[in-house]
């Protein structure tokens, strides 16, 4: 489940999005499968939703439209299965979402284009379970089942 940033609402894995305080209850479909893991931007203006598919659903902060479909981490090659998307963050700005899968695959996305941004990050290979964008929004915080690994958006963590 994620809170938006005011505390004004809360949206579900499985599609309910609550209204606080009232509690008023509307049900979506947040995904083209089943969702994973759901993440408002820091501004409360966008919710992004990771699939089982490796997919990411755009909407905007108030979950009444889709605003788009990003690949996430599917590559759409015929002999990869796709990664579940595992964790998301949002840069401080919301300019960038960060999608990562079980399989270690980290991709930058570009919100307003919906365009990925460079390759996948090369990561220790193991499945990530969560990301944070630093406060400077140039540093990516990446903890997977066996390390944690670090590095900035604009050169290839490593290098």
């Amino acid at each position: 489940m994620a809170l938006r940033p005011d505390g004004r609402m809360l949206a579900t894995a499985d599609g309910q999005v609550f209204t606080l305080p009232s509690g008023r209850a509307t049900s979506v479909s947040l995904g083209q499968d089943f969702v994973s893991t759901l993440e408002f931007s820091g501004d409360g203006r966008f919710l992004a939703a990771g699939g089982m598919s490796g997919r990411v659903s755009l909407w905007d902060g108030d979950v009444e439209h889709r605003l788009g479909d990003l690949a996430g981490t599917y590559t759409g090659a015929s002999r990869e299965a796709p990664e579940a998307v595992t964790a998301l963050a949002f840069s401080p700005d919301g300019g960038t979402l960060a999608v990562a899968g079980d399989g270690g695959t980290v991709q930058l996305w570009d919100v307003a284009s919906q365009q990925p941004l460079g390759a996948a990050f090369p990561t220790p290979g193991d499945g990530v379970l969560a990301l944070a964008f630093g406060d400077d929004g140039k540093t990516l915080l990446v903890a997977g089942r066996t390390s944690p690994f670090s590095g900035t958006p604009s050169t290839p963590p490593g290098s």
